[in-house]
């Protein structure tokens, strides 16, 4: 009923919960909006903005993440909450009453925490999700590099309601799909998406009462998961890797984690993939270049652990011509054969 008699001529009060470079831009995106300059044509639907993230007062990778959006809030004069101080477990939470009344609407992009009915119930418009997935594919925190890990032809972004202690399983709201480009990087998808999520995010704004009467329920038979990213994912079995498959890590994986390998007992980092068919190869090519499963691969660029990186040439002149012929060849951990 409340959803009903809301008036959709009215600016809307967001609480935005996000954590990282993705959700940044599509706060930049709502930022904009509340001060009639977003770049997407849309009316003000924007009143105002504060953000909630997490990992404030912590120094570890979710901290690393939050910089972004912390160094946002702190250029564009944005109120910033700490999710830990809201977050104690007791109904008699002071912090979390704090914000009653105060929000129509919970907007949550990239956070990576679970949300308790309480905060659900904060708000009179409800929390909704901006997920850069068709869901139900690649639920988690992953889902742009598995796509790509997967040679995945389309993604898009999917615009969920919140199920309490749930990730990514609330009803559809609105979802629309893009094509993955062939040689598309992580880099270059991510930002495609996060401004089809801005995008996305302030039509449903715009139009809450109509998308939550219309919502649908995700197939649950359709359901992928997309895990967080480990070092693991990183190495390259040469034996087993086809050339297609360590060409969709290298986009997936290359700028956050890396390929990896062992030479001689040292793990080597190899960087700057180069593309060709194997009709192209050219004895010339200035990359390091290996043999797995069904091809060639190449790089550019080699580094061992806490050196600098080296290019092939110095590869080749410092370690390939001081090897006997018989050990110049890439492994794997024994732990991962």
């Amino acid at each position: 009923q409340v959803m009903v008699n809301f008036q959709l001529n009215r600016a809307l009060s967001v609480l935005f919960f996000g954590n990282d470079a993705f959700s940044t831009i599509v706060l930049d995106a709502l930022h904009l909006n509340s001060l009639n300059r977003c770049k997407h044509s849309y009316p003000r639907i924007v009143d105002n903005v504060e953000i909630i993230c997490s990992g404030l007062q912590v120094d570890d990778e979710s901290s690393k993440k939050s910089r972004s959006i912390l160094e946002y809030a702190q250029s564009n004069d944005l109120i910033i909450h700490d999710y830990s101080d809201y977050n104690y477990d007791t109904a008699n939470n002071r912090c979390l009453r704090s914000l009653r009344n105060r929000f129509e609407v919970g907007v949550v992009v990239s956070f990576g925490q679970l949300l308790r009915k309480e905060w659900i119930d904060l708000f009179a418009r409800g929390i909704i999700n901006v997920h850069p997935s068709l869901l139900p594919r690649w639920r988690g925190p992953s889902p742009i590099q598995f796509a790509l890990l997967h040679g995945d032809k389309k993604t898009g972004v999917t615009i969920t309601d919140i199920v309490p202690d749930k990730y990514d399983k609330g009803h559809i709201l609105i979802q629309e799909e893009i094509k993955i480009n062939d040689r598309e990087m992580y880099i270059q998808l991510h930002e495609r998406l996060a401004d089809l999520g801005s995008n996305l995010l302030l039509r449903a704004l715009s139009n809450l009462s109509n998308l939550h009467g219309n919502r649908r329920k995700q197939n649950e038979k359709d359901v992928t998961y997309a895990s967080k990213i480990n070092q693991n994912m990183g190495w390259i079995n040469w034996s087993e890797h086809s050339c297609e498959m360590i060409y969709r890590m290298w986009r997936a994986l290359g700028h956050q984690i890396g390929l990896r390998t062992i030479w001689n007992d040292a793990t080597v980092k190899l960087i700057d993939f180069c593309y060709f068919e194997e009709s192209e190869y050219d004895e010339e090519l200035d990359a390091v270049v290996v043999k797995c499963k069904d091809g060639l691969v190449a790089f550019k660029k080699v580094q061992f652990a806490c050196r600098k990186t080296i290019t092939a040439l110095d590869f080749r002149n410092a370690y390939l011509t001081r090897t006997e012929e018989m050990k110049r060849y890439f492994s794997i951990p024994q732990k991962l054969n």
